[in-house]
């Protein structure tokens, strides 16, 4: 714990940190502030103003220094969301993280919450959610229900129900009645609503929830708020004052619903957080409008603007109380109520330290049985041009050699005006366009951002050597916001066969500025005759990638031979940009199919760890091993094999618990993204000799690589 100096109870954004993404109090009234980049900060604001501000980052044990989550469960554990370490959680004296390993089944955090019915802390991840209750660790993905394991926000009404927030499937609605094991979802619309209120959810992209003190369900979107008053059966919906200039801007406009408005328009249509005040008032927060206060039961706003903060200002955060308000800014750092609320004299003492959550326990014989039953029992097999989504990596960062690519690797831009890809013998094809929604004259941009650079985020090119940070540009900073597009489209071509798809994305200047609003819908579309065509046409899959300060692989499955195309909407932000393409073979034996990975490395290679075929015969371990095997049998994954990413951690674990040898277990781990500090030494070590043998066949890459 490092005290900080602090003459009064207010924020430098220069020192403390200017990107605030998460806020909660914990039960002796102390302020968390989660930032991003510099870990976060415990506000004590009735102790001696020198250790009002205690920071905690790395050093401190947390897992990472990105909180894009924070709670504080009845025990008084602070759970802290990282970028992808799982959560970190501290009982007050020390710190433990909890990853896929022995925590959450996901690396990446989006929301925490905690039941008020049982106390039970919930998680939302990019595998799915996770909750800790009794010691005990338990997981609800697509194979329990959910509409999508991609979750955004979370919140619990006082009976427990819990509401899903997803990325862009709507709301998921389950309750402790049944053990939260049946899933009620609201989709959302696949057109943008043509009037400025109605029925419904006005998107199937959520980002914050909010339950009221009367019960109110409230969900924020892109395009609006939304409410339900009967416990989400029923929804109305209340937009910002850009509605129309959004429906204007559309590929294909449409003709705004003049109908009659009942209250007030938000100030802008991008909502990111909520919170309610001990009056009833409701707090909006918004990407581009700041914060305004509303009172639900007239629908009129009754404040523009909280603590000082502009109207134009991006809300992070926010944390509302009974009589104050504490606003985290993205892009501003935070903004302290003037008074901020008296703690009690029982919140004030110390209670006793808890214990730090129990690390979950690997899956017994039974269970791992079970799971075994219910893969077995999905026949339906890919039909040729289907395709889902399968999840996303944060954890590979820009070393993507070896994991990605092996058939096919497309660096985009990165020797502008030309990108690194050896030519493919074996029928596969990632091409570029720009989206139909342009001028006639208009095309995608190749950018290089910087030449050379240590950060990780940035691809590793071996063609040069090093890494670099470069991209595709749709061009849309060129349009007004609101203009739909252009985004950028892929023409995808797979032989036969079925085949992993990853893009990679990387917002290396996503605190500055207009980059911050960053904010794609990825879609996987069948092949048609046009671009306008294919802009009509349903996804065959889909995902969002946004808060991608730290780099993100989505990936998608496609059966061949078929041609799809991939479509990067810019979902009102300032331009799509991307890094990467890559293309695998999904087959039991890697070396059955041409690897194009050692064309980069002059022969040199970088193989996933052997697994060891002469496992010992423990029962644990052989259940692992047919668990995880049986996906990667000819024709593995089955459209409806929902719980992939799942089994595989969770057979993970059990191998290790059964004693597997250390080749199995550093294979497993190779496939399922999870990486080590000795894990980047000997990526760096292979990358440095395969870039000297390359260097010695061929010269004049040393000028390439200057």
């Amino acid at each position: 714990m490092v005290p900080c100096l602090s003459d009064s109870l207010s924020w430098d954004a220069n020192v403390q940190g200017q990107f605030i993404t998460s806020l909660c109090r914990d039960t002796r009234g102390s302020i968390w502030v989660g930032t991003e980049d510099q870990g976060v900060y415990r506000i004590d604001p009735d102790a001696p103003k020198v250790v009002q501000y205690t920071h905690f980052t790395t050093k401190e044990g947390l897992g990472d220094d990105n909180a894009y989550a924070l709670a504080c469960d009845k025990a008084g554990r602070v759970w802290v969301g990282t970028l992808n370490h799982g959560v970190s959680v501290y009982n007050g004296k020390s710190w433990r993280t909890y990853g896929p390993l022995d925590g959450p089944l996901g690396s990446r955090i989006f929301a925490l919450a905690v039941s008020p019915k049982d106390g039970g802390v919930w998680g939302a991840t990019e595998a799915g959610l996770f909750r800790y209750q009794n010691s005990h660790w338990s997981y609800f993905t697509r194979a329990e229900g959910l509409p999508s394991d991609q979750a955004n926000a979370l919140a619990f009404d006082t009976d427990g129900t819990l509401y899903v927030g997803t990325q862009c499937d709507g709301i998921a609605i389950a309750s402790p009645a049944d053990n939260y094991k049946s899933w009620r979802v609201v989709p959302g619309p696949r057109q943008m609503p043509s009037a400025a209120t109605g029925n419904g959810l006005p998107s199937a992209l959520i980002n914050c929830l909010l339950v009221s003190a009367n019960g109110t369900v409230y969900a924020g979107t892109p395009l609006g708020l939304a409410e339900s008053r009967d416990e989400g059966l029923t929804w109305h919906f209340r937009r910002g004052v850009d509605w129309k200039a959004k429906l204007a801007g559309l590929y294909h406009p449409i003709v705004p619903d003049e109908r009659p408005i009942s209250g007030d328009l938000l100030h802008d249509d991008y909502v990111t957080c909520l919170g309610e005040d001990g009056a009833g008032r409701l707090f909006i927060g918004h990407r581009q409008g700041g914060v305004e206060v509303f009172d639900p039961k007239l629908g009129k706003r009754v404040q523009s603007g909280a603590n000082g903060g502009r109207l134009e200002d991006y809300i992070g955060a926010l944390l509302v109380e009974d009589k104050a308000v504490w606003v985290g800014m993205y892009g501003g750092g935070l903004l302290p109520p003037a008074h901020p609320e008296a703690r009690t004299a029982s919140s004030i003492a110390a209670p006793p330290i808890p214990a730090l959550p129990v690390p979950s326990a690997p899956p017994t014989l039974a269970q791992l049985n079970t799971m075994l039953a219910r893969v077995k029992s999905l026949t339906g097999q890919m039909p040729v041009g289907s395709g889902a989504y399968l999840g996303e990596d944060w954890c590979t960062k820009g070393d993507w050699v070896g994991r990605y690519g092996r058939q096919y690797a497309e660096l985009c831009a990165i020797q502008s005006p030309f990108d690194h890809f050896p030519v493919s013998t074996l029928g596969y094809s990632a091409q570029c366009f720009e989206g139909p929604h342009r001028d006639a004259h208009d095309n995608f941009r190749r950018w290089v951002h910087w030449i050379t650079t240590e950060n990780r985020n940035s691809v590793y090119d071996p063609i040069i050597g090093h890494r670099r940070q470069a991209e595709f540009d749709d061009h849309g900073e060129a349009y007004d916001r609101n203009h739909e597009g252009p985004g950028l489209y892929f023409k995808v071509i797979v032989p036969a066969g079925l085949h992993r798809v990853s893009l990679y994305f990387f917002n290396k200047d996503g605190e500055s500025g207009d980059n911050r609003y960053r904010d794609y819908l990825i879609q996987l579309k069948p092949f048609v005759s046009s671009l306008d065509q294919a802009e009509k046409e349903p996804p065959l899959a889909q995902t969002r990638v946004h808060n991608f300060r730290g780099g993100v692989y989505p990936q998608f499955l496609l059966a061949g031979p078929s041609t799809y195309y991939l479509r990067l909407a810019k979902n009102d932000s300032l331009n799509v940009i991307c890094s990467a393409v890559f293309i695998d073979h999904i087959a039991e034996d890697i070396e059955a199919r041409e690897d194009m990975n050692t064309l980069w490395m002059g022969g040199k290679r970088y193989d996933p760890p052997t697994s060891d075929k002469n496992t010992p015969p423990s029962d644990l371990t052989t259940a692992a091993r047919k668990l995880w095997g049986d996906p990667l049998k000819p024709n593995p994954y089955r459209i409806d094999a929902k719980n992939l990413t799942a089994d595989r951690v969770l057979a993970y674990r059990a191998a290790l618990a059964g004693h597997a040898p250390s080749p199995l277990l550093e294979n497993w781990r190779w496939n399922l993204h999870l990486w080590g500090t000795e894990d980047r030494k000997h990526f760096d070590t292979v990358m440095a000799d395969a870039f000297q043998t390359l260097l010695e066949k061929y010269p004049d890459l040393k000028r390439i690589k200057d």
